[in-house]
Parts: C-alpha cells; structure tokens; sequence
C-alpha cells in the first residue's frame, strides 16, 4: 500500500469521526479510487481474485455479499455487473423488511437476469453460519459501531486475498472507527466520495 495514502486515508477517517462528515477536498485520494463498484470493480479484479478457487478446479466462482439491501438499487447493480462474469450474488438483510420491499427487491434482481438469493436474518446470525469464500463484501448495514464492526468481524474472514471490501456511510462515525482500525487487512485502500447530492463517504480496500 502506498504509505501517503494510507496516511491520508486515516486522515480522512479521523475527520469523519470527529465532525460526521467527509472533508469534500480530496483529490489524491479520490484520483486513486476505483470507479463506481460495479462498473470497474467486479470487473477489473475478478480473474486475480478467484485464482485460487481456479488453481483447486472449483466450479463456482467466488460470490458477491452485501450486508443491508434498503431498496435494492445496489442489489440490483451488483447482479446486473456479476452477471457479465457469471458469479452469485447474495444479500443479508433482517426482518424489518416489508413483504412489499421483498418483493420489489426481487423484481428489480429479476429485471437484470438475476437470480434472488437473499437471505432474511440477522447479520449476525447470518454470519456465524457463512462458510463460502467470498469475491466482494459490501456492508451497508446497520451504522452502529457494535454492530458494524461484528458485521465486518464475521464476514470479512471469508474474502479471499485479492478480493475486495467495499464500506459504505463514512459520515457515520461507527462505521469510520470500524475502517480505521481494520486499515492492516488490506494492501490498498481508497475512498470516494458518492455520485449522489449527500457526500456519504465509500471505502473500497484490497484484502491482503
């Protein structure tokens, strides 16, 4: 990992912590990000990632997890850019879901050629009983710091070296104290800001 940015990213995160928002210049560290998740992400680091599920004949790639659904906007990008390298997609989300946000979440998984695999309880039990090596984790779940941090804690064991962790709501000091303090697992780190009005701050980092 380049040492500046690391030092700047930690900047970055203490910021956050401190005053709930992300600093809006920060251009090294935004010219060094990736582009958004799906578009650049899934595809540019796939092949190298899943070497070793390739070098132990493995018929199945390693998947992609997101921690949180909401809406399902991410849900259905992630499937819609897993499916041009043919890899599962998974979603954790608790029981606070409506059935008609379910429902929604599934048509807009359908609309893209995807297939529906979610998974509806507790992160936490949900990652006590999690066995499958993972590509991409990408936790947008609940913000508080306990829970953040065993959200990172029980998922992030099964990314595999090379793949990638994607953190989302920055401007949340829980979660920021969660990326600081998790900054050695990975060989590089980046943040960006979000395409949307709110800058709510993303963490992308390579897992080591």
């Amino acid at each position: 990992m380049e040492q500046n940015r690391k030092r700047e990213v930690e900047s970055i995160l203490r910021w956050a912590i401190k005053n709930g928002q992300i600093p809006g210049d920060v251009p090294s560290v935004n010219r060094a990000a990736p582009d958004w998740l799906c578009k650049i992400l899934l595809k540019s680091h796939y092949s190298t990632c899943c070497s070793e599920c390739i070098e132990q004949k493995s018929h199945r790639r390693c998947p992609v997890l997101e921690i949180g659904l909401r809406a399902g906007h991410n849900h259905q990008e992630l499937h819609r850019a897993a499916n041009q390298v043919a890899c599962e997609v998974y979603g954790v989300d608790n029981l606070t879901m409506s059935k008609a946000d379910i429902k929604e979440i599934i048509r807009k998984v359908r609309e893209v050629g995807g297939r529906p695999r979610i998974l509806l309880m507790d992160s936490a039990l949900a990652g006590k009983l999690w066995e499958i090596p993972l590509f991409l984790l990408y936790i947008d779940g609940c913000h508080d710091y306990d829970v953040a941090k065993s959200d990172y804690q029980l998922f992030s064991k099964h990314v595999v070296s090379g793949g990638l962790i994607a953190i989302h709501d920055l401007i949340i000091p829980g979660v920021s104290r969660v990326v600081l303090e998790s900054l050695n697992d990975f060989s590089d780190v980046f943040i960006r800001q979000n395409e949307c009005q709110e800058n709510r701050g993303m963490f992308y980092g390579i897992k080591r």
